[in-house]
């Protein structure tokens, strides 16, 4: 898992394969729901939204 630094794509081209960081496609989903409505996108966020609480419950934050 990497950010999209451009001196990785040559290990992706490698054949490596590149994972995206949740907090770098979430707003991506909220793009493509804002303007479509799409219920893949909506479904996305939801599953995106559980995530980010189960990580914050694990960490004993409560996001304040």
């Amino acid at each position: 898992m990497v950010d999209d630094y451009a001196g990785y794509k040559a290990l992706f081209a490698a054949g490596h394969t590149e994972l995206a960081c949740l907090a770098h496609i979430r707003p991506t989903f909220f793009d493509v729901h804002a303007v479509s409505g799409s219920p893949l996108a909506e479904q996305a966020l939801r599953r995106i939204a559980e995530l980010y609480a189960i990580g914050q419950q694990a960490s004993g934050s409560d996001g304040r």
